[in-house]
């Protein structure tokens, strides 16, 4: 009968060091054991003791789908915390003042856990002197963790090659954004009859703008522009650039394109020039306002207004 009821608990005794003393019950501290889906029972004897909780620990993403069904409730007690169960022998409550806690020794119970995938566990707790206790049982199922590492590796590898996929269109995204800004730019600075020579300047707190061209071709206006910093002891770091008709005039996106021709981070006496291209629509008869935003320590805004043809 004992050699029956030590089936699971001797499956698992290379991988849990489980030590059953004579009665047949693991007196280890720490007690694994591994379940399969072909489990409708399986079984366990642990040593109990009273002052010390002894936790069950459910496998990874399982949980009980019913509750736990406790045979001897006058001594044995338990509660359910999320994955796992704990339990604990006790004096009867009529009986604490006048029985000793080792009349108590050998008082044994079984608890019938309910788990997922059709799991059930049946352990068969006993009153030990604490030396011989249990404090921990781990429940583990082995095929269910080589199922969920496989579905984990499947979902990684979509998710690789997703993101690859993205990376690729976002870069030809941007060569295509880039492209078109260059051949705008382009056509803007070889149309001179559609360009005006100017030289507009502003400056805030040493941070200077200088607009020096304006061109436009069809519904597109493009501005070229220079900043400079003239802070001896700030660094300037350019957060934005706008570009846009002054009041009554429309365009196709809300912020311009812009390409700057070196860093937007600019030291004492540093200086990048730029373009910045927008679609108008309608008939083009606004002025322009040039806008150039930094966030530094002190950020500063610096507009170039009244910019027209």
């Amino acid at each position: 009968m004992v050699g029956v009821l030590l089936t699971a608990v001797m499956a698992s005794a290379a991988t849990s060091s489980c030590k059953p003393d004579r009665a047949g019950y693991c007196s280890t501290q720490v007690v694994e054991l591994p379940l399969s889906y072909g489990d409708r029972g399986a079984r366990l004897r642990i040593n109990v003791a009273l002052g010390l909780v002894t936790s069950i620990q459910f496998p990874e993403s399982v949980r009980l789908t019913a509750a736990p069904v406790l045979g001897n409730q006058a001594i044995f007690s338990f509660e359910t915390q999320p994955g796992r169960l704990l339990v604990w022998p006790r004096l009867p409550v009529r009986s604490e003042r006048t029985l000793r806690s080792k009349a108590l020794l050998g008082h044994t119970t079984n608890l019938q856990v309910f788990l997922d995938f059709g799991l059930s566990v049946i352990v068969q707790m006993r009153v030990a002197p604490q030396r011989k206790a249990v404090h921990q049982v781990m429940l583990t199922f082995p095929e269910r963790q080589r199922e969920s590492a496989y579905v984990q590796s499947v979902l990684d590898q979509h998710a690789r090659r997703f993101r690859k996929a993205c990376e690729v269109e976002r870069s030809e995204w941007q060569q295509v954004q880039t492209q078109r800004l260059q051949d705008e730019i382009l056509r803007a600075l070889l149309s001179a009859d559609d360009c005006k020579e100017i030289s507009e300047r502003s400056i805030r707190d040493f941070l200077v703008v200088h607009v020096r061209r304006l061109c436009r071709v069809g519904h597109r206006v493009f501005v070229g522009f220079e900043i400079k910093n003239r802070a001896r002891y700030n660094v300037f770091h350019l957060k934005r650039v706008g570009f846009a008709p002054e009041a009554g005039g429309a365009v196709s996106a809300e912020e311009p394109i812009v390409q700057l021709a070196g860093t937007s981070t600019l030291a004492f006496g540093e200086r990048v020039e730029g373009g910045a291209l927008i679609v108008v629509e309608g008939p083009m008869r606004w002025a322009y306002t040039l806008t150039v935003e930094e966030d530094g320590s002190h950020p500063r805004r610096v507009r170039v207004d009244g910019l027209s043809f």
